[in-house]
């Protein structure tokens, strides 16, 4: 419904719209807020709106700029999700990171992400030291990897993962196995809290 502005007996109105960014055949992202103003109202409100209209024409500019560069292509989110299932070692995660994220990490890419890290650390704990180093070299990937051991993996992966962190941590890697443990215990909270409650 229009925001209505009062002055006297006159009064302008707002008609406002939301300019969309589609991210893939389905799938559309909020990219900035548009507001047209109708029935001008006296002069002393009509500057002030005018003010407005030059205060706040730049920050939507920015805002769409922003959520546009943001925004995941078409393209890229295909070329993503073809290249998900592939990522079965921490350097071709790295280099998928590097060339996607975070413009691609988002919905079912995420989870396809969280899977890849998942199933790394419950399958191939061996390759820790890997993780390490590249986490060493970025700690932003560190942060990715952490963030991506979430509730949407499977129990008995984030279950493996849990035992591996805390009973088999290789040697010289105490503080990643002990953010690893801490990410799957939260994860595995998260599932437990999103059960049904009988």
């Amino acid at each position: 419904m229009p925001q209505q502005l009062h002055g006297g007996t006159r009064h302008s109105s707002f008609d406002c719209a939301t300019k969309f960014t589609r991210i893939s055949s389905h799938r559309l992202r909020p990219s900035a807020r548009f507001c047209e103003i109708q029935q001008p109202a006296n002069p002393s409100i009509e500057r002030t709106l005018g003010v407005m209209r030059v205060t706040f024409a730049p920050l939507l500019l920015f805002v769409s700029v922003a959520a546009n560069a943001s925004a995941c292509p078409v393209a890229e989110e295909q070329a993503v999700a073809e290249q998900l299932p592939t990522l079965k070692s921490w350097e071709s995660l790295f280099a998928s990171f590097k060339a996607h994220v975070p413009n691609c990490d988002d919905g079912y890419i995420s989870e396809g992400y969280s899977e890849a890290v998942v199933r790394l650390l419950a399958n191939r704990w061996a390759t820790l030291p890997r993780l390490a180093k590249l986490s060493h070299k970025s700690s932003s990937f560190e942060n990715f990897v952490l963030r991506h051991i979430d509730a949407s993996a499977a129990t008995e992966d984030l279950m493996r993962v849990q035992e591996n962190a805390r009973h088999r941590c290789l040697a010289g890697n105490a503080t990643v196995c002990q953010q690893v443990a801490g990410a799957a215990s939260s994860a595995l909270g998260e599932q437990v809290k999103s059960l049904p409650a009988e």
